[in-house]
């Protein structure tokens, strides 16, 4: 089975957010880049729709580090937080 770019870019998740294979995921998340030293990660549903966004300590996206906006799947803000080094 061959990946293409968009596979490479995402990080699949179960229910529990533990990384998992694609086939079992229910989630994915997305580095989206950089904002000063931190990185923007961005969670979706498997069918694409947007639960979470912020950034993180590190490149692979397991730190939560500064604010986070979470989604209802209707799209409104369900909350907003903020991680210091995961916590």
């Amino acid at each position: 089975m061959q990946l293409n770019a968009q596979d490479e870019a995402r990080t699949y998740l179960d229910g529990a957010l533990a990384s998992t294979v694609k086939k079992n995921a229910k989630f994915y998340l997305v580095n989206e880049g950089k904002q000063d030293d931190l990185f923007i990660g961005r969670m979706y549903t498997i069918d694409g729709k947007l639960r979470s966004e912020g950034t993180f300590a590190d490149r692979a996206l397991q730190v939560e580090h500064g604010k986070f906006t979470f989604y209802h799947l209707n799209g409104q803000i369900e909350g907003r937080g903020e991680f210091v080094m995961g916590n």
